[in-house]
C-alpha cells in the first residue's frame, strides 16, 4: 500500500439516529452541494426512555402560506471530485445504524455523493420516541389549516463535466 492507501479500522460505530441530509462517510467520499430546508412543528418534543403521563400537546399553525422553498441551488463541474480512487482498506466489527431519516446514507469506499436535496415540512403532535418509553394518558391535536401549505419549488440547473467543459 501507499502512503495515499487508506486503513480505516473499528471495533464498533454506535449512531442512534441520523437526521435530514446526514451521513456516516467512510473513506474517500465527496459530498459538494448538500441542502436541506424543512420546518418541524413538534407539540411535546422527542422523548427518550421516559415516563410520560398526562400530557395535552397542541399545534396550531394556521398561516395563509406556510413554508415556502425555493432551491434553485446551481450545481458546476468546478469543485466536484473526480479523482481516481485510492486503494482503501475498511474492517468493522459491528455498524450499527438505529433510524435514518430523509436523505440519510450511510456509505463507504470511494463515492460521490453530489447535490443531495431534502425538503418537507413536518406536523407531530408528539414527536420522536427512541427507548424504552411509557407514555400514557396523552392527548395530541394538530390544527394547520393551511390555505397553501409547503409549496415546494426545487429546480436543479446543473452542468457536472468530467473534464471541467
Amino acid at each position: 500500500m501507499t502512503s495515499e492507501d487508506a486503513i480505516v479500522q473499528f471495533q464498533n460505530i454506535n449512531v442512534n439516529r441520523l437526521d435530514e441530509a446526514a451521513g456516516v462517510f467512510i473513506g474517500n467520499n465527496r459530498a459538494n452541494y448538500w441542502r436541506s430546508m424543512t420546518k418541524n412543528n413538534t407539540g411535546f418534543g422527542n422523548v427518550s426512555g421516559s415516563v410520560i403521563t398526562k400530557t395535552l400537546s397542541i399545534v396550531v399553525d394556521n398561516d395563509a402560506v406556510d413554508t415556502v422553498i425555493c432551491d434553485t441551488g446551481r450545481t458546476s463541474g468546478q469543485n466536484v471530485d473526480h479523482e481516481a480512487p485510492s486503494n482503501q482498506l475498511i474492517n468493522f466489527e459491528a455498524l450499527n445504524i438505529n433510524a435514518l431519516n430523509t436523505n440519510s446514507a450511510v456509505v463507504m469506499g470511494n463515492n460521490r455523493l453530489n447535490d443531495w436535496r431534502a425538503h418537507h415540512k413536518e406536523n407531530k403532535g408528539f414527536g420522536n420516541g427512541t427507548g424504552v418509553s411509557i407514555i400514557t394518558d396523552t392527548v395530541n391535536a394538530i390544527d394547520d389549516r393551511d390555505i397553501i401549505d409547503t409549496p415546494i419549488s426545487d429546480v436543479k440547473a446543473f452542468n457536472i463535466d468530467p473534464d471541467n467543459k
